[in-house]
């Protein structure tokens, strides 16, 4: 077997247990997040949703982009592995101690007295992450996405039990953060037992190999901390501004959202990085690669966040009820700009595989500023107007990719175009026809509009892919139901 065709087939049974991997945590998630909403108020999601901000934040300072650099070594020894998990070891622990100081700031800032405890609590969660980022570096270096995806769908079956356990006795935001700080740990033993390399400690801890895997990753993580910041920019403004139902509503809106995407790029963001490192050296065959990765980002993510958009209304009442019915428009908007989101990642992934942290730096934290100052500026109309400059800026950042990562391999704008613009405008055509058969079925039930929304959508998109004969569908087919692929 030639090594082009044993990449070709890792690659695809990468991306292959990567999707049943992301479907089998977003249908768990759907579905424990269907009885959270249920038996929680609005006011309990904007309590942990407030804090997400700054957890996040301190996972991106004590992970310092040390797993992407890792992916991207040529070899990677023992004490590599070793600096990064004593180095996240103890930045998270003065990480934890500093915010377990300002938890009485934050409750303050946002004038809710109860937040204190409740940061304190939830904050342990990055403490335990950390112990976990050596052994994560380990498998999506070696492309060991099975056991990423077992472990993850585990952790969720065991955490999402127990918080729904704590919100039925009535134990409300305290079963969320609970739930979270749960699934962190589970994933954590997990990899652990997955992973061959341990840690050491005898004759004191060697620093050296983080020079170079820092010089590149440093630049990950300032990325990652403003883009991170971007991301929860409302909820840290929402929540000073509105109230904590507003941010409740918007966080359920922006999880699905999340989710939605998250669950897409996740599909090829596990192998990406490793896959394209491989063929760097050939300009010919990087390029064919990362179209293709393309054409698959734009198939999957342009009908799927579009059709979540146009079933919005129906998705929200039959899953987390009426109650949440004020996070429908917001969900729309987010949807239009995470339908580009996998896509943006994808040219992410091409720029750090070349090595080019910087370049991922200047485009992220460009869009991340861009963001928050187009946020700043809409606030005073609302948070719709707010939402439609965040995706309008979402999805158009995509050319700025472009016309920077795409160069590393030489892709030309009309073939970028012509590679995701064929599958927007299709899933467009679906959608479209699924619109028009759900406005002929005015007064039906939810379920019932919603049954016809997807089969319409789905049936009309698939049946245009198989008459122009996608190459990217057929192959889909073949990887699905394992048949060897045409020479």
């Amino acid at each position: 077997m030639s090594d082009n065709e044993t990449l070709k087939q890792k690659t695809a049974r990468g991306i292959l247990w990567s999707a049943l991997g992301n479907a089998t945590m977003q249908i768990l998630n759907l579905l424990f997040g269907i009885v959270l909403a249920r038996l929680l108020s609005t006011t309990d999601y904007g309590m942990v949703g407030v804090l997400t901000v700054f957890t996040a934040l301190a996972g991106s300072l004590q992970e310092g982009g040390l797993i992407a650099a890792m992916a991207n070594k040529r070899e990677a020894r023992p004490e590599d592995y070793n600096a990064v998990f004593w180095f996240s070891l103890l930045v998270s622990l003065a990480l934890y101690a500093v915010l377990f100081l300002c938890a009485p700031l934050i409750a303050a800032y946002y004038r809710e007295p109860r937040l204190t405890a409740l940061a304190r609590y939830v904050f342990l969660g990055f403490v335990v992450s950390s112990l976990s980022c050596a052994p994560l570096a380990y498998l999506y270096r070696n492309l060991q996405v099975k056991q990423r995806s077992v472990g993850t769908a585990l952790a969720l079956l065991f955490s999402g039990s127990l918080g729904i356990l704590m919100a039925w006795q009535g134990m409300a935001y305290w079963g969320m953060a609970t739930q979270n700080l749960a699934y962190i740990s589970f994933t954590c033993l997990y990899y652990w037992r997955k992973t061959p390399w341990r840690p050491t400690w005898r004759g004191g801890i060697d620093f050296r190999p983080l020079r170079p895997l820092l010089a590149f990753g440093s630049k990950l993580m300032l990325t990652n901390l403003l883009n991170t910041l971007n991301n929860n920019f409302f909820p840290l403004l929402l929540g000073r501004i509105y109230r904590m139902s507003d941010v409740g509503l918007f966080t359920q809106a922006f999880k699905w959202n999340t989710m939605g995407y998250a669950t897409l790029s996740g599909m090829i963001n596990n192998v990406a990085q490793p896959v394209l490192v491989k063929v760097q050296d050939e300009a010919g065959r990087s390029l064919r690669v990362f179209r293709k990765m393309l054409r698959f980002a734009a198939f999957v993510s342009f009908p799927c966040m579009g059709g979540l958009a146009l079933a919005a209304p129906e998705f929200i009442e039959l899953t987390v009820g009426p109650k949440w019915a004020g996070s429908v428009p917001m969900l729309r908007l987010l949807c239009a700009g995470g339908a580009f989101a996998p896509l943006s990642i994808l040219y992410g992934n091409l720029a750090n595989s070349a090595g080019r942290s910087d370049l991922y730096m200047r485009n992220t934290v460009g869009l991340a500023l861009c963001q928050i100052f187009a946020a700043l500026a809409l606030c005073p109309l609302g948070i719709r107007a707010m939402l439609t400059g965040y995706s309008a800026l979402t999805a158009g950042w995509v050319f700025v990719w472009h016309f920077t990562a795409g160069r590393i391999v030489g892709l030309r704008l009309a073939d970028a175009l012509r590679d995701a613009g064929s599958y927007l405008l299709t899933a467009l055509l679906a959608l479209g026809a699924a619109w028009g058969a759900a406005a002929c079925c005015t007064g039906w039930h939810p379920a019932a509009l919603l049954g016809v929304k997807v089969a319409v959508a789905a049936a009309v998109y698939c049946l245009l892919l198989w008459t122009t004969d996608s190459a990217i569908f057929r192959e889909s087919l073949q990887t699905l139901f394992k048949k060897k692929s045409h020479p």
